[in-house]
């Protein structure tokens, strides 16, 4: 009778998640800033993206030629943007739960950045 109410006992527990290896968090890096280096086409939906971040950050100020702005709102977006958001998003879950990982939301968003300019590029692709 012991052993089933320890083995419920073990059930029981939260055990907290491992780091994340530092090659997956290298790789999704590398990934966004890849991602960022396609061209994007006339008609692209990333497009109105930028156009609404040049309206709050004075981006033709910092660099002349627009190939240079592209570049950067795209790293901007991918890298920091969307899984900031997604933090700021998941911050109700950390204050319920002082255990929950912030870090590892942000790799998430990483990862829903990448694939969000993935599908973002196929639009206009076909």
């Amino acid at each position: 009778m012991s052993e089933s109410s320890a083995a419920t006992h073990q059930s029981d527990t939260i055990t907290p998640a491992r780091k994340t290896p530092l090659i997956i968090l290298v790789l999704l890096i590398a990934a966004n800033v890849g991602i960022s280096f396609a061209p994007l086409r006339p008609a692209n939906p990333l497009l109105e993206w930028h156009a609404a971040i040049m309206q709050v950050l004075p981006v033709q100020a910092w660099f002349s030629s627009v190939s240079h702005q592209q570049l950067f709102l795209q790293l901007l977006l991918l890298l920091l943007l969307i899984p900031s958001a997604i933090v700021a998003f998941a911050l109700p879950l950390k204050l319920r739960d002082r255990q929950f990982q912030l870090g590892l939301v942000f790799q998430m968003g990483l990862f829903v950045a990448f694939i969000f300019a993935i599908q973002m590029m196929r639009i206009k692709a076909g």
